[in-house]
């Protein structure tokens, strides 16, 4: 993919939003991977021929940075939204109100030369651990375990997707000179299987894209950091996105992971991300990802 080639951490995020598989499949709401696969080349022709202002836009970003996750996406989401030909943005965060109560907003309003539509955007990066399968997309829980994929999907398909048919919806929508809207919604972000399952041959979910981006998460007393043979580097959050890359000075190997984390935290309810990493082409590199949770989560939660 591309974005592995880029040196900027914010370039390869850009392009990682847009080659990466979403985590859903099967609903006519959902903004289709071609769609955003065939931006990706666009944006690549951009990148090689005249790419100096989509420099600046993220070169810009990378200084101010939002400290959420989820405002970062919708950022990077913006910025390709100023440079793809085939979209034009008209709206973000456009507020719905009713007197002086906030009801909600449209994350993006876009008209997509492609369907010929003026279209309402939901959009969200996700990062959700698999803990109970026989519960369904329930099952799946982030690190703060609330937060399930079952209850993002149901948000979004339900309460912000509907936003455009209700009257203050269609009225924040008047105020651009629209009428109707088509709904989309997307949804990035990593799956984490449990360590003993065969978590690169995975289970299937029928809702759930098979192409998906996956990881692997594992209890801190089973987790093996393979000592002095294993090299791993930890992932701060706002790094969650691209596949990491990294100098000497950053890596770890298994007995110094253990040292500064697992001894400190096992008995804790912390979660963390880490990425095993291997010395190839002259470079640190990443091998697979995974988080390391605390031996009472999700009973207890606490988010490094």
């Amino acid at each position: 993919m591309f974005h592995t080639l880029l040196p900027s951490k914010v370039a390869r995020d850009f392009f990682w939003m847009l080659e990466s598989s979403s985590l859903l499949q099967g609903d006519s709401l959902i903004l289709e991977d071609k769609f955003l696969q065939d931006s990706a080349k666009r944006m690549e022709a951009i990148w090689s021929s005249n790419p100096q202002e989509l420099e600046k836009d993220l070169a810009s970003l990378e200084q101010n940075a939002p400290p959420r996750l989820g405002f970062y996406f919708e950022r990077l989401m913006a910025i390709w939204l100023k440079h793809d030909p085939m979209v034009q943005l008209k709206a973000s965060g456009l507020q719905v109100k009713s007197g002086k109560t906030t009801l909600g907003e449209f994350d993006f309003i876009v008209y997509n030369q492609l369907s010929g539509r003026d279209e309402h955007w939901e959009v969200a990066v996700k990062f959700y651990l698999l803990f109970q399968p026989d519960e369904g997309l329930n099952g799946w829980k982030g690190t703060f375990p609330k937060d399930t994929l079952e209850e993002k999907l149901v948000k979004m398909r339900g309460r912000q997707l509907k936003l455009g048919e209700t009257p203050e919806g269609l009225r924040a929508l008047h105020q651009i000179g629209l009428h109707e809207v088509s709904p989309k919604m997307l949804l990035k972000g990593m799956l984490f299987y449990p360590l003993h399952y065969n978590w690169k041959s995975t289970p299937q979910f029928p809702e759930i894209n098979p192409y998906h981006q996956k990881g692997w998460w594992s209890y801190m007393d089973r987790f093996d950091h393979g000592g002095r043979n294993r090299y791993w580097l930890p992932i701060q959050k706002k790094d969650w996105f691209s596949p990491q890359e990294a100098t000497d000075e950053d890596i770890w190997d298994g007995v110094e992971l253990k040292q500064n984390y697992l001894d400190e935290y096992a008995s804790s309810s912390l979660s963390f991300m880490i990425a095993e990493m291997n010395y190839s082409s002259g470079k640190w590199q990443e091998v697979s990802r995974g988080f390391v949770v605390g031996n009472r989560w999700p009973n207890d939660y606490q988010a490094s």
